[in-house]
């Protein structure tokens, strides 16, 4: 089981990766607080 089926396409790809940087960023207390979720073109 990993973040994306294998079918995942670019797009899902590049919102897996968006989210992981921002969670990522969270934690390492860049951000105040937890940042919305934004869409990925």
């Amino acid at each position: 089981m990993g973040l994306l089926a294998n079918a995942a396409g670019d797009r899902e790809f590049r919102r897996a990766l968006s989210e992981l940087n921002h969670r990522l960023r969270n934690a390492l207390g860049e951000y105040d607080e937890p940042r919305e979720p934004m869409p990925v073109p």
